[in-house]
């Protein structure tokens, strides 16, 4: 499994097309996007295929705005673990027993806050997790704007080294994860490097691999967790959408059928999800592996042609076999339709 870190700089709406080409290069099961700077009312232009778009809970804070999102993996079995403070930019993820967390601790503050207690709110709320038995292996990346190299001796750097120690968490990332020019005061232009993305785990699992990429448009790399994790062979549920009904036409029926005319961007949004839920509804599909798809109606259809089947061997009746026949033509047709 892969596991992406990414400060895109400057805000997702001018990044987004940086982003879906990362997915699409990359093909991550999760990735944290920072310095998103997403409200509520772009999220709908910020969605890209096969992945569901989470924002952290400060998008309904103070400032109404998620300055980090997490892009999942339609199959990904992760789940997000909810959180109640708007005032961070945290998003927690859990496997089993693996816990994810992705963050940006940035410098704008929320109303009548001081930059210690801001930052004691992210460790209360990662505390959450590494505190929790649950979880065998913890790993938290992102953007603490934090350099282990550079400062150590100032507030923040200790509150960050006395926690990591407390919790017995390892920081991986090492060098340069960002850099930039800074025009000085002499109209000289001087290279700022400083390594403020990080990585840290509890534990370090076999299979388990931290790296950095070039970056993609931003003055920040790309973080990655590569995870190797065997799969047991059971089955497990995941939710697609059944889009058979969503044509044009079904889509411009239903269009009609809003009495109250589409002032706002956000009444627009909330109509095209009205139509996507009704003509797209959710339908739950069952797999054994993640190549091998547990289908109720082709299942019924296979059921039916290996029972006529059966009865054939054992009574040799011709009939049974054109039957068996019949349905296995049956059977195609229901894999072409279903697929």
């Amino acid at each position: 499994m892969l596991f992406l870190s990414w400060n895109c700089g400057n805000g997702l709406n001018s990044k987004i097309d940086a982003v879906r080409y990362l997915i699409e290069k990359s093909n991550p099961d999760a990735l944290f996007i920072h310095e998103a700077e997403a409200k509520i009312g772009q999220l709908s232009y910020f969605q890209i295929k096969n992945y569901d778009l989470v924002p952290a809970n400060s998008i309904n804070g103070p400032h109404q705005m998620a300055r980090t999102v997490c892009y999942i993996k339609n199959s990904s079995p992760l789940k997000v673990i909810q959180t109640n403070d708007s005032n961070a930019d945290i998003i927690m993820l859990e496997m089993g027993k693996i816990a994810f967390a992705g963050l940006y601790r940035g410098f704008k503050l929320p109303p009548n806050t001081l930059p210690q207690s801001y930052f004691e709110s992210y460790l209360r709320i990662l505390d959450t997790i590494v505190s929790n038995m649950k979880f065998t292996e913890i790993f938290i990346m992102g953007d603490f704007n934090i350099d282990p190299q550079r400062d150590m001796k100032k507030w923040n750097g200790k509150m960050l080294e006395e926690w990591s120690t407390e919790h017995c968490l390892t920081q991986h990332i090492k060098g340069t994860t960002r850099q930039r020019d800074i025009l000085m005061a002499s109209g000289k232009y001087t290279r700022q490097k400083s390594l403020i993305d990080l990585v840290y785990s509890r534990n370090v699992l076999p299979g388990v691999n931290f790296n950095k990429t070039s970056d993609y448009g931003s003055d920040h790399v790309c973080l990655q967790i590569n995870l190797q994790i065997k799969q047991e062979i059971a089955t497990r549920k995941i939710f697609i959408r059944d889009a058979t009904k969503l044509t044009e036409a079904n889509i411009l029926r239903e269009a009609f059928k809003v009495n109250t005319p589409i002032n706002t961007l956000h009444h627009l949004n909330e109509v095209h999800h009205n139509i996507l839920e009704k003509l797209a509804p959710t339908r739950t599909v069952r797999l054994r592996d993640p190549s091998n798809i547990v289908n109720p109606r082709i299942e019924k259809v296979k059921k039916k042609r290996d029972r006529l089947y059966r009865k054939y061997k054992k009574t040799g009746n011709p009939a049974l076999l054109t039957s068996v026949k019949l349905e296995s033509r049956r059977l195609k047709n229901v894999i072409k339709k279903e697929a």
